[in-house]
């Protein structure tokens, strides 16, 4: 009998060296070629340590304190079947509805805000499906700059005399989902980036604290350039001068020499990352699902 570990894809013939592997005091790190999210991760897991009892999901339930609203709570649009986990419920549509051609043409009616960690907007009634593709966001390598041509001017102008800039500017940067290029291993303080790899993108490993380093260089580099595009191109900004250029740079030279500064960040920058991880990990699992080759 063979057990995995679904995070980092340890593998052993005994289910007692699993859970040792679960239980040791330094968790795991996400294997680079990981599509899962951390959800079905745990129901992966949880469910072979479960594994022999006839209601499997009731135990995870009754052992980990499982809410009702996680079991099954994978709806497919086409036949209403439903899943525990969203890799199950793509899976079964890949292989039962987008190669069957008498459902080239279904028509969806009445599809309501029930699905699950989607970003499907504006369908409407009576749509004739011909295709099923996925929307995946043209991400930015880490090791660029990140766009900031989504936040409005005024924000831009909010941003100069705000005593957080910092990490107000990069919340803004995140709400754009071609910047979603960071994943956090939480457990390990070290996380997954999108970066130019020998002429070509791929996720990399990263010390979670290069990631702040880096992610402040870049905020720096962003809040002088808003500095002086306002400055230049704007007639109302007469309340900013080469005191708000100087508070800028000096909050970056604080972060570099001061080590109390710099795990305050380290502790707002996690939090932000933190937030936004579920919806990097589902990108990362796109992009991986889209360049995949084989039959």
């Amino acid at each position: 009998m063979e057990y995995k570990c679904y995070k980092c894809f340890y593998i052993t013939q005994r289910k007692s060296n699993l859970l040792s592997h679960f239980n040791r005091l330094k968790k795991c790190s996400r294997n680079i070629k990981n599509i899962f999210t951390e959800e079905e991760i745990n129901d992966l897991n949880n469910k072979q340590i479960f594994k022999g009892f006839k209601d499997i999901d009731k135990e995870i339930k009754k052992t980990f304190d499982v809410s009702e609203e996680t079991i099954n709570n994978f709806k497919c649009d086409f036949c209403d079947k439903q899943f525990n986990l969203k890799y199950n419920l793509n899976k079964h549509i890949r292989n039962t509805h987008s190669k069957d051609d008498n459902k080239k043409n279904v028509v969806i009616n009445n599809i309501q805000n029930n699905t699950n960690n989607t970003n499907i907007q504006n369908i409407q009634n009576n749509i004739n499906i011909t295709n099923i593709s996925l929307k995946i966001p043209e991400l930015i390598p880490f090791d660029e700059e990140w766009d900031l041509s989504e936040i409005k001017n005024t924000d831009k102008h909010l941003l100069m005399i705000s005593k957080i800039m910092y990490t107000q500017l990069l919340e803004k940067i995140l709400e754009n989902e071609k910047n979603l290029n960071i994943i956090i291993d939480k457990d390990n303080n070290t996380g997954l980036v999108y970066s130019n790899v020998e002429n070509k993108k791929e996720y990399k490993n990263m010390e979670f604290e290069k990631i702040i380093e880096k992610s402040m260089e870049k905020i720096n580099k962003h809040l002088i350039d808003i500095f002086k595009d306002i400055t230049e191109n704007f007639n109302n900004s007469y309340y900013l001068d080469e005191n708000n250029k100087k508070i800028i740079n000096d909050k970056y030279r604080n972060f570099r020499l001061d080590k109390n500064i710099k795990k305050t960040v380290e502790n707002y920058f996690f939090d932000i990352f933190n937030k936004n991880n579920q919806k990097s990990i589902q990108i990362m699992t796109d992009i991986n699902n889209n360049e995949a080759i084989g039959f």
